[in-house]
């Protein structure tokens, strides 16, 4: 498959002329080079080998003079290699989806964004050879008939582009709009309709732009929507860190404790200690990770302070014992008892 890529590839850039060319040929050939420079060739071969086929006939087509069907051919293998992209990016993000289960959601939206795309394109296709026939050769064709057939495939031109930009999905009314006033154009030019068809082309190419500045609008929102996921699951597992590493210092005191006061596990800092500690690991395991962090350091603080009181309180009990020991050798040495 990749070779026959290849291949496609070396006829297309062969059949290349000096002759001026469609700017969507350019913003296809454009969409190649970006596929070209990624993975999406061997992630999506079909998708990527439709795309290099549509633009060899586009080029075929402008060869043969026939502009309108270069322009349409060229918007065909835009939408394919944009369609290959996202179904690229569709595969990655499901490969990634264990690490981001808060995204889980965002994915499933963006693959049956994806499937409808794809649907879009399907039917596209699927009534091509319609308004191939349709609109072929539209120098033979004079007067009323002539506008009607030109509008017709500027309306199927604007169609092609509307997909590329993912209006099927990002602006799904107002491109289900157009698509049903363009197909309608073209039962009206099969019955000889042509005012008719010329006003429903024309109809079709409002509601298709009015589709394409939404699609932008909204892809935005989708991108500013995914970056704000994902900070707030990078916010989170950061939190959750914090929060971790604050337990972990909490237990670190707490053994600590123990291991220079045997008898700090009596104290009533040590005993809140561990009452904190507790709170706090519940309160990682439900998520609430500013909680965790905050208790955690408030359990940090009693057990040092049932170290301190405990090493306070048996510092007294040693001196104590000293007093009463110096207390015991003086009356040894014959001083007396309310003296010593």
């Amino acid at each position: 498959m990749k070779r026959n890529i290849t291949l496609l590839l070396i006829v297309w850039i062969s059949a290349c002329a000096s002759t001026p060319t469609p700017r969507s040929l350019d913003q296809a050939n454009a969409s190649l080079e970006q596929v070209k420079a990624s993975d999406v060739a061997s992630s999506q071969p079909k998708l990527v080998a439709d795309g290099i086929e549509a633009l060899g006939q586009a080029r075929d087509a402008l060869r043969e003079g026939d502009y309108e069907r270069a322009d349409l051919l060229a918007q065909i293998a835009n939408a394919r290699f944009g369609a290959a992209r996202n179904l690229a990016v569709t595969e990655e993000a499901t490969t990634q989806s264990a690490a981001m289960t808060d995204a889980t959601t965002g994915l499933a939206e963006e693959q049956a964004r994806v499937e409808l795309e794809s649907q879009a394109l399907a039917h596209f296709l699927s009534v091509q050879a319609q308004f191939d026939s349709a609109t072929a050769e539209l120098q033979r064709y004079a007067g009323l008939e002539g506008q009607a057939r030109e509008s017709l495939a500027k309306a199927r031109s604007k169609q092609a582009e509307a997909i590329a930009k993912g209006a099927p999905t990002l602006a799904t009314s107002d491109y289900e709009q157009g698509r049903v006033l363009v197909e309608s154009a073209l039962q009206q030019l099969q019955t000889s309709g042509f005012q008719q068809c010329l006003d429903l082309s024309q109809q079709a190419i409002s509601a298709f732009d009015v589709s394409i500045g939404k699609s932008g609008e909204s892809d935005v929102a989708l991108r500013r929507q995914r970056q704000a996921s994902e900070t707030d699951a990078q916010k989170n597992l950061q939190a959750k860190s914090v929060a971790q590493d604050a337990i972990d210092e909490a237990k670190t005191a707490r053994a600590s404790t123990v291991a220079s006061t045997p008898n700090a596990s009596a104290s009533g800092s040590f005993k809140k200690g561990e009452l904190l500690l507790t709170q706090a690991s519940e309160s990682l395991d439900s998520g609430r990770f500013d909680s965790a962090t905050k208790t955690a350091k408030d359990a940090t603080l009693a057990f040092k302070a049932g170290d301190r009181g405990t090493q306070g309180l048996d510092g007294a009990k040693t001196a104590i014992r000293r007093a009463e020991d110096s207390r015991a050798a003086a009356i040894g040495k014959g001083v007396p008892a309310d003296d010593a």
